[in-house]
């Protein structure tokens, strides 16, 4: 399935355009991939209905012009010919159709460029930031000291053309990805067997330390560590030195706001549970508890998917020596699927006691009817 990475509330915007026009072309589902920093965040956007014109590009396969006609018959051997089309048609077009869009371009590309840096989505605007920390703040800046950019904006599928036409004359990759060196892998393996290819680095060193963490999400902060230990090597004189001090002082909190229930709200006393019960979190307002005292709302024994609730109870009860249960689930979430969890449990013949906190509103997301 391609998945498109905005880095900002504009990019939600146009790359949500493209993965319509992405999917009536080829018949796929598309994904967009939204952090929260990104989902949470605010910015002025250009709303012109013609600040996003996508660009068909050639649909010719074996020949002819492709369309997709939706297939129901998902059974062997007719699955094949699917999965073949998939492979060999729809995929070749979501790479044509990023191309020619220009997707994943090289935003910045000096003549003398000696290093590369890959990122995608938030992580890429991230990486501007550490930049402009390290006194690079203009595209002319960093193209002067001899960075080329690239902006993954489709990470997935992964285009091997476009990162060896990017890999041109470089002496190195640093791959900047948030988790599992993904991308990293995939840069090696295009690139692997070919004349005259670049070291390519991104969670760890060649020497093996740890240069990016593989654990969180990649700010400006976190990058800023590793970004400067591989410019350093040849441009230490360029960059702003590092601070010895914090410039400004934190200051400290003058109050805690806690997440905590609405006044008024049910759950505020129909969460409450006798001394030292075990109890089940779930979705919706009231697994706030997981954040609240024990000796007032129990001791928690993790929280489940929605429709799940109570299902751990059914896979730990045998194995010890504790009796009861006590389960909590919303009413919105009872409604939606919370009904067969309780049906789950009384097929399973454990003891356990659910609690339907009603407040006849699904809160969590704006407030609607129950």
């Amino acid at each position: 399935m391609p998945i498109l990475y905005p880095g900002d509330v504009q990019e939600v915007l146009d790359l949500g355009m493209h993965a319509v026009a992405l999917s009536r072309i080829t018949g796929l589902w598309t994904a967009l991939k939204i952090v929260a920093a990104v989902a949470d965040g605010n910015g002025t956007v250009d709303l012109d209905p013609e600040h996003v014109v996508p660009v068909v590009p050639d649909l010719t396969i074996d020949g002819r012009p492709y369309e997709h006609h939706p297939d129901g018959q998902l059974l062997t051997p007719h699955t094949l010919e699917l999965e073949r089309d998939f492979r060999e048609a729809r995929s070749e077009l979501v790479r044509r159709y990023t191309i020619a869009n220009r997707l994943n371009h090289t935003t910045i590309d000096p003549p003398d460029a000696w290093i590369g840096l890959v990122a995608s989505g938030f992580t890429y605007h991230e990486l501007l930031h550490a930049l402009g920390r390290l006194g690079l703040t203009t595209h002319a800046e960093i193209a002067a000291v001899g960075i080329r950019l690239l902006h993954m904006r489709v990470p997935v599928p992964f285009d091997p053309s476009t990162i060896r036409t990017f890999a041109r004359g470089l002496d190195e990759i640093l791959i900047v990805e948030e988790k599992n060196p993904t991308l990293e892998w995939l840069v090696k393996d295009a690139l692997y067997g070919g004349p005259d290819q670049p070291r390519v680095v991104g969670k760890t060193h060649p020497d093996g330390r740890t240069l990016m963490p593989n654990h969180g999400i990649l700010d400006a902060d976190t990058i800023l560590v590793g970004l400067r230990e591989r410019l350093s090597a040849r441009l230490a004189d360029r960059l702003t030195p590092e601070p010895t001090v914090r410039e400004h002082a934190l200051l400290p909190l003058s109050i805690e706001r806690t997440p905590y229930f609405c006044s008024g709200c049910p759950h505020n006393w129909g969460t409450k549970v006798p001394e030292d019960a075990l109890v089940g979190a779930g979705i919706g307002c009231h697994g706030m508890v997981l954040l609240m005292e024990e000796d007032k709302v129990g001791r928690s024994a993790g929280i489940t998917a929605m429709g799940s609730e109570g299902s751990q109870w059914i896979g730990m009860s045998p194995f010890v020596e504790r009796e009861h249960f006590t389960q909590n689930i919303g009413d919105g979430t009872f409604f939606h699927s919370g009904q067969l969890a309780i049906q789950a449990a009384v097929a399973a013949d454990v003891r356990m006691t659910y609690k339907l906190l009603y407040n006849g509103t699904v809160a969590m997301t704006g407030g609607q009817d129950a």
